[in-house]
């Protein structure tokens, strides 16, 4: 399986903490840091290797949507409180996690930047139907979106 990421902009500018200083705030202030940097780092990163190389993309998009998770949780424990996610962010973690569940299984994974952007992972085969659902609920001008594959705006109109 061939594996795609998309990139939505959901919010541009300047954060108010920026991503070097919040990991400091975290690391000092955060009562989930000592564990994750105890164990939860080097299990995830075991694990998401070894789903690479063996391309099985379920384990892969559950460990990244839980590192985005554990990522929110570390920001909302930080003194002060750090606020990357904006109400978009959390509307497309809803729509990811509402899709993934009527399909079964995790077809989109997404994971956060330390800002309000999503990164999407999907595998090749469910791209065009994947974009076609977030295109309907994050309606944006054609215009706005690239995509390094000409024919995927066709496709899209045929999922």
């Amino acid at each position: 399986p061939e594996m795609q990421v998309l990139c939505a902009v959901l919010q541009g500018g300047k954060k108010n903490t920026s991503s070097t200083a919040g990991m400091q705030q975290s690391l000092q202030t955060s009562p989930l840091m000592p564990k994750r940097i105890a164990t939860t780092v080097s299990e995830r990163m075991r694990t998401v290797s070894e789903a690479i190389k063996a391309r099985d993309f379920y384990t892969f998009a559950q460990i990244a949507m839980n590192e985005s998770d554990d990522l929110q949780a570390i920001c909302a424990t930080t003194q002060p409180q750090i606020q990357y996610a904006t109400e978009d962010s959390y509307a497309m973690i809803r729509l990811v996690k509402t899709y993934n569940a009527k399909k079964g299984h995790p077809t989109l994974a997404y994971t956060f930047d330390a800002g309000a952007n999503c990164f999407l992972f999907v595998l090749e085969k469910d791209l065009p139907e994947a974009v076609a659902m977030l295109m309907q609920h994050f309606p944006t001008p054609s215009e706005r979106f690239y995509f390094h594959d000409a024919m995927l705006l066709q496709k899209i109109q045929e999922a």
